[in-house]
């Protein structure tokens, strides 16, 4: 008798793909065409769109992500801002405008080893942070103890810090 049981989030990206899968199968545009043919396959195409996440998290996540998207091994990719190899995305962003970049939003940090805080900082969102001042481990607890407002404000910091021009002449983050 198999007694492995998947983590709750294999589930829930399961979930996800098939329900974006199915979204983008049956979804046509107003003159009619599916997503499906307006990519230049018939309406009933199967198509994998291949995402990559948590870019600017490490150097080796960049280099990665870089590459696959370069070589169209990947079609997109969501950029974790608090993450400390920000500056090096927005780089390569610049010197790539047409790369689908997206912007995660983060409320939690769930690696163990390697964390991080919200742009917002530690005291203007309490309830998002550990005793150690980083986002919460699992996102359950983020949500489930989140503060009215704080998930809005961390996520109001991280546009801005992504969309606000930068004013110094070193700049290189953006």
């Amino acid at each position: 008798m198999n007694t492995h049981r998947f983590p709750s989030w294999v589930s829930m990206f399961a979930a996800m793909v098939v329900s974006a899968a199915a979204l983008l199968a049956a979804q046509a545009s107003p003159g009619g065409a599916t997503i499906q043919e307006r990519l230049g396959y018939t309406p009933n195409a199967r198509l994998l769109i291949i995402h990559a996440d948590d870019l600017g998290m490490a150097h080796s996540v960049n280099r990665a992500t870089f590459e696959a998207l370069e070589h169209g091994w990947i079609t997109s990719s969501s950029i974790l801002v608090p993450c400390p190899w920000l500056p090096e995305v927005a780089r390569w962003a610049k010197a790539h405008p047409d790369a689908d970049l997206g912007i995660h939003l983060a409320v939690n940090s769930e690696w163990t080893g390697f964390r991080w805080a919200p742009l917002s900082g530690r005291g203007a969102v309490p309830s998002l942070v550990d005793a150690q001042g980083y986002m919460a481990h699992c996102a359950r607890r983020s949500t489930s103890h989140a503060r009215r407002g704080s998930t809005r404000r961390t996520s109001i910091h991280t546009w801005r810090r992504c969309f606000t021009p930068c004013r110094s002449s070193t700049c290189t983050a953006r």
